[in-house]
């Protein structure tokens, strides 16, 4: 558990290593657009399948855009994709990367005093738990879940968050 004498700290030493600063600037590239733009929160149950996400045409794994929820670019031949299935694909990837980004702004939130982040990392928990007791508790392969087929899967991503 990080305390605010602990935090304090690693201020501290951010601010002393040259590659600790790269390191969160790193952090910060991948949030730029979100603290300009809130992502979408899937309202879809995420799914896999043998057909979702993949090329109908070439068999290839469609490119992951979380910019992208519901056009799905093939990168071998790049033809784009629509679909149901292809949006819960997409989904199940869309709720990990969310978690993941919510870490990046909490993590400079904290080290580096940004409100900004703090608020858009409130803000996407508050929209993930929205979603979470929206979604029907149904179409489970193993156990109870809300926003995934498995529980496993399900216990990895309430770990991220």
């Amino acid at each position: 558990m990080l305390t605010a004498e602990s935090i304090e700290s690693r201020r501290a030493l951010i601010a002393e290593h040259a590659e600790l600063q790269a390191l969160a600037q790193r952090v910060r590239g991948r949030v730029e657009r979100i603290l300009e733009e809130m992502p979408e929160v899937p309202r879809l149950k995420a799914m896999l399948s043998q057909d979702g996400g993949v090329c109908p045409e070439d068999g290839s794994a469609l490119t992951y855009d979380p910019w992208s929820p519901s056009a799905h670019r093939c990168p071998a031949c790049g033809r784009e994709w629509t679909g149901q299935r292809h949006d819960r694909h997409w989904a199940r990837a869309q709720h990990l990367w969310l978690a993941e980004r919510a870490l990046d702004l909490a993590a400079l939130a904290a080290l580096e005093q940004d409100e900004a982040a703090a608020a858009r990392a409130v803000e996407l928990l508050a929209a993930q738990g929205q979603v979470y007791q929206e979604l029907p508790n149904q179409d489970n392969v193993l156990g109870p879940t809300h926003l995934f087929f498995s529980t496993y899967l399900e216990s990895m991503w309430v770990i991220n968050w």
